[in-house]
């Protein structure tokens, strides 16, 4: 019945303790050699003197203590040089060279990486990133033009895809990796079936294919016969489940998915008797979003997109977004707050640049008896969120809103090679860095 979902992992560690360890090796009927932690601590020490049995001129440690949570922690020697500093310092003071109550481990191992000049010089550098490092974790300083910024120059003509607009508003830092560099975040699909996604995609799929045909026209044009569309989405439904497995899982996924498609297709053909339709519509390259004095060029994607007219100067539009999840109705309030859907605020504000003189988006759902909807009046309040990421394009400086990395966290996560920022101090120095950029001061040149 779960052949769908992956299982998700719900301890921190799924090492077992030393105590079920060692009661293992004792009842096992035959010896396991489950090691313990003491047997780590004896190998670890073996290995140490066989590093320095058979080493040539001599041993050089680093500091390697460290807290995987923690990457800001200041490092210190690990356990067998803590050993020998310690017996070191114990023979100077036998013979009166050193006061063990004033003397630290800390101060003698930094003594001992300050021993020449090429050591001294990487220290001045090395204290210079740390009061960089300090001021980061000052939640009173505003992020700084070593964090997540880049001279605005960089991206005032490239192409931002509205979703990830969208998402920039809920954690400007992802405008950084996705707009600025061009990464992704490696997706979890590979390592898990994810039904309900799988659903979405196809559906959308099937939906483009029954509205559109073999046209592939970048221009709109009439729909054709609703009776033709009807057939075409009989005919692509009963090939799939033609194609999948005979039994329970793929039985109660093709029916939802005609469920979901067939109450997409009437809810459409209901609106658009007679009115001139592009399903798939692509934005085209030179497509602006104007935001007070700003123009900001978008990309973007509208699942369908209804016209009065062939051509959009002057026309009448009807943006459909259809939806498969869980999405709250579409809010003015909502979106000017959190971002929420602001993708589809953009996509009509598109539109409007294009030419149209009136028209709404609507958030299309199988199950819902009145689709809520977004016209062109509200956008001047529900797309107020947009205002706070264009003044990250434009300025340059971004920030960072991401939660704090759990053993549980899913969706956007920083890369692990990161230094670790509390979120509670990210949140202060951001309000702080906004406040600088209100003063003009926050742009980087």
């Amino acid at each position: 019945s779960n052949a769908e979902v992956w299982p998700v992992h719900r301890e921190e560690t799924f090492w077992l303790p030393d105590r079920i360890r060692g009661n293992l090796n004792k009842t096992s009927s035959y010896s396991l050699g489950l090691f313990l932690s003491e047997d780590y601590v004896f190998l670890e020490k073996a290995g140490y003197l066989d590093i320095c049995r058979n080493a040539s001129d001599g041993v050089a440690l680093s500091a390697s203590l460290h807290e995987p949570g923690n990457a800001e922690r200041q490092l210190s020697p690990n356990r067998w040089m803590e050993q020998l500093l310690l017996i070191h310092a114990r023979e100077r003071a036998a013979i009166g060279e050193l006061d063990l109550q004033a003397w630290s481990m800390e101060k003698d191992w930094i003594g001992r990486a300050l021993s020449d000049e090429g050591s001294k010089r990487k220290m001045e550098e090395l204290e210079n990133w740390d009061r960089i490092r300090r001021s980061r974790l000052d939640p009173e300083i505003g992020f700084d033009h070593y964090f997540y910024c880049h001279a605005p120059d960089l991206t005032m003509r490239k192409r931002w895809p509205a979703g990830l607009l969208e998402r920039g508003v809920r954690d400007p830092v992802e405008l950084w990796y996705s707009g600025v560099l061009g990464l992704k975040c490696i997706p979890f699909s590979p390592f898990f079936l994810e039904s309900r996604k799988l659903l979405g995609l196809l559906a959308h799929r099937f939906m483009a294919f029954t509205l559109r045909g073999e046209n592939e026209s970048e221009s709109l044009g009439q729909l054709v016969d609703p009776d033709r569309c009807r057939d075409r989405l009989v005919k692509l439904l009963a090939n799939f489940k033609e194609k999948r497995p005979k039994n329970v899982f793929w039985e109660s996924f093709t029916s939802e998915l005609a469920y979901l498609t067939s109450s997409f297709l009437e809810k459409v053909l209901a609106e658009i008797e007679g009115l001139y339709v592009y399903s798939e519509y692509k934005l085209p390259s030179d497509c602006q979003v104007l935001y007070g004095d700003h123009s900001l060029r978008v990309s973007g994607r509208i699942d369908l997109l209804v016209s009065d007219r062939m051509d959009l100067a002057g026309a009448k539009v009807l943006v459909c977004d259809f939806k498969t999840g869980r999405d709250a109705p579409l809010s003015g309030k909502r979106m000017a707050s959190s971002g929420d859907s602001l993708q589809l605020g953009i996509y009509l504000e598109a539109m409007r640049s294009l030419g149209a003189i009136d028209g709404e988006v609507r958030m299309v759902k199988a199950g819902a008896v009145v689709d809520s909807s977004l016209s062109m009046g509200d956008l001047e309040i529900a797309l107020s969120s947009l205002e706070r990421v264009c003044r990250h394009i434009f300025s340059g400086c971004y920030g960072q809103l991401t939660p704090d990395r759990t053993a549980y966290t899913r969706g956007f996560e920083l890369p692990l090679a990161c230094g670790v920022i509390p979120a509670d101090i990210r949140k202060k120095k951001y309000e702080k860095m906004l406040l600088e950029m209100d003063k003009g001061k926050g742009s980087i040149q």
